[in-house]
């Protein structure tokens, strides 16, 4: 039987934590001993990552580069929070649509040798890892009309064309 090691971590809002936004040594600086620091990586085979990264792509790929010096494998889904639009700017660059920022990540993380799961599973050494995104459908109506009522910040995610959820459900709500 093979075993492996397997850490943990959710939650991590890493622009919280560090203000440096753009490509810089500062930035990559800033990243290594937030992660010495604050995430205290135990390093070997596999990394599971439940979401909410950070809200800026350069932060949050900067981390993900940094913490495959430690792992053999990373895998991640997205949170909430790595559907906020934070900024005009932001708002702008994914052209009013959060789920433009997975499909990014999803591209980065596919070009970086991480496991970006969706909805799927990955088999790494006989160790079988599934997962999804935070999005599910409710019981009545869209999840979109769901979100936006019950979230505080809900209006941080947006979307104007009509999306497929983790289970095949779809919303077409503007936001």
């Amino acid at each position: 039987m093979t075993t492996h090691k397997v850490d943990f971590i959710s939650d991590v809002h890493v622009d919280f934590w560090i203000k440096e936004t753009g490509p810089s040594a500062k930035l990559e600086n800033q990243i290594a001993e937030f992660i010495e620091d604050i995430l205290v990586p135990k390093g070997g085979d596999v990394l599971l990552i439940a979401g909410d990264l950070g809200h800026y792509f350069t932060q949050d790929t900067t981390l993900l580069k940094k913490l495959k010096e430690y792992y053999n494998d990373i895998c991640i889904v997205y949170g909430n929070h790595d559907l906020y639009l934070v900024s005009n700017n932001l708002q702008a660059k994914y052209k009013y649509n959060s789920f433009n920022r997975i499909t990014e990540m999803q591209e980065f993380c596919k070009e970086n040798g991480i496991h970006y799961l969706a909805g799927g599973a990955v088999d790494i050494n006989g160790l079988v890892i599934g997962g999804t995104g935070m999005w599910y459908n409710t019981p009545k109506g869209s999840d979109v009309d769901f979100w936006k009522r019950t979230m505080n910040d809900s209006s941080l995610i947006m979307t104007h064309k009509p999306q497929t959820f983790m289970y095949g459900y779809g919303a077409s709500t503007t936001m």
